[in-house]
């Protein structure tokens, strides 16, 4: 309420969603004053590229929450481009990784697994740690979804032991546990 720049009052919006969402249990009714607050705020966040990228990512969030995967991954994919064209690396794998988390929400695995293999292309290329193990956490999860066959299971399997070899060498030793844990579960 201090600043005088409408741009960081207005970004205060975005991380008061993120802390909504953040709550348990998430009322519709506040999802839907949230998002339609958030949009007649989109013109502000447009004059600085990484809000208007955070702008769309809490609208991915929000809608997710919706169950309406579709609008949501639209969003996640306005982040993407947003941050691409500005060379936001950190910021792309984590666009890519809830980009493959509504595909997969949504039951279309062909379009999770390209969503999640580019995280992982962006995250390595970050050299973020934490993040490439959950993308081949995830890519592993993704391929267990909706039986799958005998060489899915075989490379989730994989793709778990690997993520859980990741976390233990980047010090996250209870997330590596249960990364081994859902790959001694696959049958």
């Amino acid at each position: 309420s201090r600043s005088e720049n409408q741009l960081l009052t207005d970004v205060c919006s975005l991380y008061e969603a993120s802390i909504i969402l953040s709550a348990n249990p998430v009322v519709a009714e506040d999802v839907q004053d949230l998002i339609s607050s958030l949009k007649m705020k989109e013109k502000i966040f447009s004059r600085e590229p990484y809000y208007l990228g955070f702008y769309y990512r809490a609208m991915g969030d929000l809608l997710k929450l919706l169950e309406k995967y579709q609008e949501a991954a639209k969003m996640y994919e306005n982040a993407v481009a947003i941050h691409l064209k500005e060379r936001y690396l950190y910021e792309l794998g984590h666009d890519w990784y809830l980009c493959a988390s509504v595909h997969s929400l949504a039951g279309n695995r062909k379009s999770a697994l390209e969503a999640i293999e580019m995280a992982l292309k962006y995250d390595r290329a970050a050299e973020n740690t934490f993040a490439i193990a959950s993308d081949y956490e995830a890519y592993g999860r993704i391929l267990l979804k909706n039986l799958p066959s005998q060489e899915e299971k075989d490379s989730a399997v994989k793709a778990l032991n690997w993520a859980s070899a990741i976390y233990d060498s980047g010090g996250y030793p209870a997330r590596s546990e249960e990364c081994r844990n859902a790959a001694a579960a696959v049958n």
